[in-house]
């Protein structure tokens, strides 16, 4: 695995960890609210709505270092500030566009398996 595979990896295991997260607090309230019933169906919805909503957030970021890519190209002055990206800096933009377009492709792939949405609140439950 190469560095963007192992980035690409690690932005996974971040957004389902804050999916878990997300559906854990809906099961809290649903089953308080419903008095302690649990039906793993009721909650796949919320897991995929979460991984989606991430995935846009990825998406939205893979676009914008595209946008500061090609702002970026043929400006070899010094920056100003920490985002005043230079030439120097494309290859290093093209890679985190990359990854950040390669975890929103995951989260999607994710959000349409059922079988990943039930893993995901069946996580959430035991946490």
């Amino acid at each position: 695995m190469g560095r963007t595979a192992d980035a690409i990896a690690e932005g996974v295991a971040i957004a389902t960890a804050a999916t878990r997260l997300a559906v854990k607090n809906h099961i809290l309230v649903g089953t308080i609210a419903l008095g302690g019933v649990f039906d793993i169906d009721k909650y796949v919805e919320d897991a995929r709505e979460a991984l989606l909503s991430m995935a846009d957030e990825s998406q939205a970021a893979a676009e914008l270092v595209t946008t500061l890519r090609k702002r970026a190209r043929g400006r070899h002055s010094d920056p100003s500030s920490t985002h005043d990206y230079r030439d120097r800096d494309v290859r290093n933009l093209r890679r985190r566009a990359k990854q950040s377009a390669g975890v929103a492709a995951r989260l999607r792939a994710m959000a349409e398996d059922p079988d990943a949405l039930r893993e995901l609140v069946s996580g959430a439950r035991e946490a």
